[in-house]
């Protein structure tokens, strides 16, 4: 879906719109109004998108008031069977069976639809989120509706661990990029059970020191680098180790590109149409394939 787009998937009784968050109507958040008339959706839905609301109806036509984070949770698990999904994360994977069988206890399944906000900036940090399935892009929302992506997260990972060491709201804005489930723990439950493991609050710290290394490097590249070099680094990253062995394909659009640099998309057109020239990338739609990366390489 592009961005701007308007949902139209229907969940039972539900439909989802992607409107605004910075709009208001009558000085009132968009946030708080109930289920809008089309004239007005369409108004909405315009400019970059920065959230997504669920509006639900229904069947006798009635209206509820938006909501801003909507989950399913899933079907109760064994505690086997989170235990073995915990112990799949890297961070943890060195703990014993019986740590991971506590922490598992405390932890509960949620799944999000494609494009669903998990949570918003400033929300309250309540949680720590490891994802079973499917991947998460956090992102950090301007006042006026653009966004930078930060980072983009896969099974294994886990999101929201600066609110459990701080105890302060949300940092950051994370969206499902597609259907995703995660085991969330709430946070007086892990610091109480990360009090007695000493070994898994150093993996914890480290797996934390290594973000804000990446943070720093991220800042670095803003500066210091123009959006030629920034581009070519990107594409390289995103590639990885895979980049090693010939050709890459990269399913990535060209305004997901522009929000991890923080440029504009026509920016990153230009730059992609001077890499194409030289043979070093293929466009096509939603997907860029690397052929030189030899040639990428000369930009970092």
């Amino acid at each position: 879906m592009r961005r701007g787009d308007q949902a139209p998937c229907s969940v039972g009784a539900s439909r989802v719109f992607y409107v605004r968050s910075n709009v208001r109507v009558n000085n009132m958040p968009a946030q708080t109004f109930p289920l809008l008339p089309p004239r007005c959706r369409r108004l909405l839905t315009r400019g970059p998108l920065v959230c997504m609301l669920r509006t639900r109806t229904h069947l006798g036509g009635g209206r509820q008031a938006v909501t801003t984070e909507s989950s399913r949770t899933g079907s109760p698990q064994s505690g086997s069977e989170v235990r073995d999904l915990l112990a799949a994360v890297p961070v943890l994977a060195h703990l014993s069976r019986d740590d991971l069988q506590d922490l598992a206890a405390a932890a509960r399944r949620r799944s999000y639809t494609k494009g669903q906000v998990i949570f918003h900036r400033d929300d309250p940090g309540d949680s720590l989120h490891i994802i079973v399935r499917g991947e998460v892009r956090v992102i950090l929302p301007s006042p006026e509706g653009e966004e930078v992506t930060l980072a983009l997260l896969g099974p294994g990972d886990f999101f929201g661990d600066l609110c459990l060491l701080d105890g302060g709201p949300r940092s950051a804005t994370t969206v499902a990029v597609e259907t995703t489930e995660t085991l969330v723990v709430e946070r007086s439950r892990f610091t109480q059970w990360l009090q007695s493991r000493p070994a898994a609050a150093i993996a914890i710290l480290t797996a934390v020191g290594r973000r804000l290394r990446a943070a720093n490097e991220l800042v670095g590249e803003f500066a210091f680098l123009d959006v030629h070099c920034r581009l070519a680094k990107k594409l390289l990253d995103l590639a990885g180790p895979a980049a090693e062995g010939g050709a890459v394909e990269l399913r990535f659009s060209q305004d997901e590109l522009a929000s991890m640099l923080g440029v504009t998309r026509e920016s990153v057109n230009k730059h992609l149409r001077f890499f194409k020239k030289r043979g070093a990338v293929d466009v096509y739609r939603r997907r860029i394939v690397l052929r030189s990366v030899d040639y990428l390489r000369r930009f970092t």
